[in-house]
C-alpha cells in the first residue's frame, strides 16, 4: 500500500475514494495494479 501511495498519491487518492465507496477494497486493489 505504501509503495503505491508513494508512486501515485494524487492520482490514486481520488480514484481510491470513489471505487472504495462503490465496490470495495477488491476493486481498489485491481485499479492499483492496472494503473500502477
Amino acid at each position: 500500500m505504501g509503495i503505491f501511495y508513494d508512486k501515485g498519491n494524487l492520482a490514486d487518492a481520488p480514484s481510491l475514494k470513489r471505487i472504495k465507496g462503490r465496490n470495495g477494497d477488491v476493486d481498489v486493489a485491481k485499479m492499483r495494479v492496472f494503473f500502477g
